[in-house]
């Protein structure tokens, strides 16, 4: 039996746009069909023709939504991802996990919806992942760890065992996050960072190695 393919709607016109119409194109051409791109600012960028496909500003009141239709984020800011996600399935928009034949992930993770898993990531035995995530490029999610809502772990990133990330965390490109630790709510940490104790307080940005709070 066919399977319908669904049409699909990209939010944001970021770098992430690039790496999740690519991986939609590659892999799950059968699946979805992207309709459009839908800009968060209204703004059109010369370089996004070579996207080839419409693009027009985000209005999720002029929106039909319909349960035919499925919605990705291609949006690397964590809040601004949530804030959509919130509107999204307040609005009973259907926002599937969308999962790269290239990564790993191990058969006993728990992952929950919304996530999207790029090519050559790993995640391991036992770990957790929450909701609406962004795990990019050659991300390594070590054994039992728990990634909660709305956090981005950037290309190159290493989340070793048993880290616990809070919500709304973003990991830079290539930082690492040694084990056992605990990450509060909100942390950024810089890009080749690597945190090797817990966090005292949350929203706090580190960088640096070893990683130290700058703001």
């Amino acid at each position: 039996m066919k399977i319908k393919c669904k049409d699909a709607y990209i939010i944001g016109t970021g770098g992430h746009v690039r790496s999740i119409l690519s991986l939609i194109r590659n892999e799950f051409s059968k699946k979805y069909n992207v309709k459009k791109i839908y800009s968060l600012d209204g703004k059109i960028l010369e370089s996004d023709k070579n996207l080839n496909i419409q693009i027009e500003k985000f209005n999720i009141n002029k929106i039909k939504i319909s349960n035919e239709d499925c919605y990705f984020l291609a949006i690397g800011d964590v809040n601004i991802r949530k804030k959509f996600y919130t509107k999204l399935i307040k609005k009973n928009a259907s926002l599937p996990n969308l999962f790269s034949k290239y990564s790993l992930i191990d058969k006993t993770a728990e992952i929950g919806s919304s996530n999207i898993i790029l090519p050559y990531s790993k995640v391991g035995p036992y770990v957790n992942i929450k909701n609406n995530n962004l795990i990019n490029n050659f991300a390594n999610i070590d054994h039992e760890v728990v990634i909660n809502n709305h956090c981005n772990c950037n290309p190159g990133s290493v989340i070793c065992g048993r880290v616990i990330l809070g919500e709304l965390v973003i990991i830079g490109a290539n930082a690492t996050v040694i084990e056992n630790l605990n990450i509060h709510s909100g942390t950024y940490l810089g890009a080749g960072s690597v945190m090797i104790k817990n966090t005292r307080l949350p929203h706090n940005k580190y960088v640096g190695i070893p990683a130290k709070i700058i703001r």
